[in-house]
């Protein structure tokens, strides 16, 4: 199958005017960096690289060693620009979208990276204090590398010639989390040196981190509403995901079917290293190696607690409703089911990579660039669940207290094993491993043709695999806690939960990590609930898939700059042709007897992505550009298994069994993509400036659910599917000043901001009505005060993004739209330089201690989530000789 897509006129128009590009990581001379060595330099600096690149671009850089006051990469991006991090999990940010898409390509020192069968990196994987700079390319030319429709984020590691002589450099911090109530180390050292030899200058760099974070995230829910008469008697008929009358007036009310919460906390500890050796024989060859390593190893649980609250009512009591509504606010229940459950993990993860190459200026005219690279990435984990369960008495609940889910179970002590026992064990495992292999040469010639000034050209092949192992097996149920084969299973959660914020127990039983985690309590568990195996169960072949996916890509594109009228004009106009072909292993199962087979299936196509920029310097002080481009995402390796998962319902707990699977037949996501930008640097270290962006997206993957009856059951099937288009336009505004005409004291005083705006939809191709894009906040904004004087450094600022659509849930009687709250933070750093090689830190995050909210479609009636996030505080000293 053979693509071509292109831009037709809009490339043409822009071809016609021309542009000068700046490479990504392949010309590190060409793309200048925000050097932090002082916060005004550093934003000083920022502009520059707005100024002096024609492809849009971001970049912030630490000169000073350990200079990012936060702990990885995904949290030094929250700082920029367009960039929104998702939802915080197990304390750490766990997603990045860039104007409006989480289809990014991720790079390390411009080769790309990624952890387990992932498409990219686990960017929280990295330590902050390993980074020189983190680059976020937001439009594309032909010599990057092809994968993200959101764009390119490339994580410069240091090398030996960044520095001119012998090096080192150590920093040290701790990190209190409000939480946990622990106090985390954050350690890296650093060494480096060149020498000039008879055969040529060395150079040898090693940096290592290490570093831990106790987390704890506490959250209450509100289960899914089904029609109940006022006695609480459950009326059958509703279709599942469409939404039901909330007028007084009906014959039903509304009520949810359950309701709980769940305590996460754990440790996790990330060690990383970076080692580079380069040689250069002569002024016009460099050689080098480069080897990195990040390591995972997460260890901890999430407690959480289930109650049915659609029990029989109390006698003598009587729901009470939203006001002018059939929706259930508050309601007193007796003899309600109640679960609470261990769901522990122990997982690992070790990424590396190896990258030699080699940079050559062949004459004066000519540049090689050429590298081979080779990486591995492994993921295991253990993921158990056991349920403990009881009835509860008597049970109160407020289905919207301050916004939050309230449960009080009266007299009832939920640290107490009278009456509990063992329910539901899940006993399961994941085996995933990625490796890849990389070969790329690129050249750029000098040429003296008009307004043509360079062409560039190169080509790249990879191949990547991709093999997931993975089981969980479900089984109930065992005997009391007072057996005495379950001698030391029980643990109770930290306690506090959720003080200050909803009524709710504080603490509860649940049983041990480190008990369920020991080999030989995992048999005795698998035997008392009726397994018929001991050790780790055999993987389930539905889970299974091995993917092997070659790809080869040849680019060409040419730099020209002119004048027009004495306004200087550059840019670059060029083509990538990206030719994939993929072989998918995995198992499908027949219907009739359900019996797996292996199937091998095969894919070929080829896409031409085009791509133009244009610069034109309209004043001394004001500059606008254009830029136009075609960008192309692959489905995730998971959601290409061809085969369906199904876990029945659970008796007593949930009405629906539940179904997940792939789809090997999806199309790559293509993007159109446009952007228009003025910028007007009105004085010094200050600028106002502006861009306008579309993004047009072609065969959109989402998961689609649907209610599919099995054998008389019904089960919601979750797989993915390409749906039709999304589209969205969007603008950006940043503003920076820095008055020089205050007071002394106030001298050093500077102001930064930015906004964006997004408005996009998904439009389905079966002709279903358009939706919102998940994950999407429509505004978005930063503010930030910085002050610098002297020996002291200050910085407050606050981050928030608007209300956006999470998901959809075709469960139940309610709104289908999962809508998460808006939400910001507000972060301090301060920094004082005791010596010229000496500085010492204080860094807070979230020092309001706001929380996460979400809801269904109406965030009064149909609340959802409440979390509590994390307050954290940082002291630190970082040293460099």
């Amino acid at each position: 199958m053979f693509k071509k897509k292109t831009l037709s006129l809009s490339i043409a128009m822009v071809a016609a005017l021309g542009s000068s590009y700046v490479a990504v990581a392949q010309e590190d001379d060409g793309l200048e960096e925000v050097v932090v060595t002082g916060i005004r330099g550093s934003m000083s600096k920022a502009l520059d690289i707005k100024r002096e690149n024609t492809q849009i671009v971001d970049a912030i850089v630490a000169e000073d060693i350990g200079k990012f006051p936060d702990n990885n990469v995904i949290e030094a991006m929250s700082h920029i620009t367009g960039v929104q991090v998702g939802v915080d999990v197990k304390g750490e940010g766990s997603s990045v979208v860039i104007r409006g898409s989480g289809d990014i390509v991720t790079t390390i020192n411009g080769q790309q990276v990624f952890t387990g069968v992932g498409r990219g990196m686990a960017l929280q994987d990295i330590p902050a204090t390993l980074v020189a700079g983190i680059e976020v390319y937001k439009s594309t030319s032909a010599d990057m590398i092809e994968g993200g429709v959101g764009g390119v984020v490339n994580v410069r590691m240091r090398r030996a010639f960044d520095f001119d002589g012998f090096k080192t450099a150590v920093s040290l911090k701790g990190t209190y989390n409000d939480q946990s109530e622990e106090t985390d180390p954050n350690l890296s050292a650093l060494v480096s040196n060149r020498w000039d030899t008879s055969a040529g200058e060395f150079g040898a760099l090693l940096n290592v981190a290490y570093m831990e974070s106790n987390y704890r995230e506490e959250a209450v829910w509100g289960g899914g509403f089904f029609p109940y008469t006022e006695t609480g008697v459950p009326i059958a008929g509703s279709t599942p995901g469409v939404a039901l009358d909330t007028s007084p007036d009906n014959d039903y009310v509304l009520m949810r079917d359950a309701a709980g919460a769940w305590d996460r906390y754990g440790l996790n500890k990330r060690p990383a290293v970076n080692v580079s050796l380069q040689w250069a024989p002569s002024d016009s060859l460099e050689t080098y190696l480069d080897m990195s390593y990040q390591g995972y190893e997460g260890k901890g649980n999430m407690s959480f607690l289930f109650t049915r609250t659609d029990a029989q009512q109390k006698p003598g009591t009587s729901y009470t409703y939203h006001e002018g509504t059939n929706v259930v606010k508050t309601a007193q229940t007796v003899n309600a089911f109640l679960l609470t459950s261990t769901q522990a993990y122990e997982a690992e993860t070790e990424s590396m990579q190896y990258t030699t190459g080699l940079n050559w200026d062949a004459n004066d005219k000519l540049n090689v660039k050429a590298d081979l690279n080779y990486q591995t990435s492994t993921f295991d984990n253990t993921g158990l669940i056991l349920d403990f369960t009881r009835n509860a008495p008597t049970l109160n609940v407020d289905f919207n207290q301050n916004g939050a889910v309230a449960l009080d179970y009266g007299d009832l002590d939920l640290t107490s094993i009278d009456g509990v026992g063992v329910a539901t064990f899940f006993d399961g495992w994941t085996h995933s491993k990625g490796t890849a292999y990389a070969a790329k040469v690129d050249a750029d010639y000098l040429v003296d043709f008009g307004p043509i000034e360079k062409f560039e050209f190169g080509v790249r092949y990879s191949s990547r695999n991709a093999e997931n192992q993975d089981v969980q097996n479900v089984r109930c149920c065992g005997p009391l806690l007072s057996d005495p084969r379950l001698n030391g299973i029980v643990d109770k959660t930290p306690g506090n939960f959720m003080s200050g914020v909803v009524t709710f127990p504080r603490q509860w039983l649940t049983p041990s990590v480190d008990w369920m985690l020991d080999a030989e309590n995992q048999d005795t568990l698998r035997n008392l609930v009726g397994f018929n195996y001991t050790g780790r169960p055999a993987y389930d072949p539905t889970r299974y898939f091995d993917i092997t996916e070659d790809t080869t890509a040849i680019y060409g594109q040419f730099h020209y700059a002119f004048d027009v009228a004495g306004k200087a004009v550059d840019g670059v106009v060029g083509s990538r042709v990206v030719n994939t072909s993929s072989d998918l292993t995995g198992f499908q199962i027949d219907g009739d007897t359900n019996v797996a087979t292996q199937v091998t299936l095969n894919a070929d196509d080829t896409v031409v992505l085009p791509n133009a920029s244009f610069r034109i310097s309209l004043t001394d002080t004001l500059t606008g550009r254009i830029n136009a481009s075609q960008t192309l995402t692959r489905p995730a390796f998971g959601d290409l298994n061809p085969a369906l998962t199904l876990r029945a319902p659970i008796a007593g707990q949930i009405n629906q069994g539940t179904g997940s699977g792939g789809n090997p037949n999806l199309e790559p996501i293509v993007a159109t993509n446009f952007d228009v930008a003025l910028e007007w640097y009105f004085a010094e270290d200050s600028a106002l400036t502006g861009t306008i962006f579309n993004r047009n997206f072609t065969d959109t993957i989402v998961r689609k659910t649907t209610i599919v009856d099995i054998g008389g059951v019904p089960y919601r099937l979750d797989r993915p599917e390409n749906s039709g288009e999304s589209d969205y336009t969007g603008y950006e505004v940043g503003f920076q000043y820095f008055p020089d005409n205050l007071p002394a004291v106030l001298q050093g005083l500077g102001v930064q901001s930015s906004y964006t705006y997004i408005d996009g939809e998904l439009k389905p191709e079966s002709g279903a009505a358009k939706t919102e894009l998940f994950n999407v906040s429509k505004k978005s904004y930063s503010v930030a005060l910085a002050y610098e004087k002297e020996k002291f450094g200050a910085r407050i600022s606050y981050v928030y993004r608007d209300a956006f659509k999470g998901g959809e849930n075709f469960c139940c009687s309610m709104p289908i739209e999962i809508m998460a709250q808006d939400y910001g933070s507000t972060d301090v750093s301060m920094s004082y330089n005791v010596t010229d090689d000496i500085i010492l830190t204080l860094d807070a995050t979230n020092i309001f201690g706001d929380n996460f909210q979400d809801y269904f479609g109406d965030a009064t009636l149909f609340n959802r989530d409440t979390v509590r996030f994390a307050k954290t505080v940082s002291a630190g000293i970082r040293a460099s000789f």
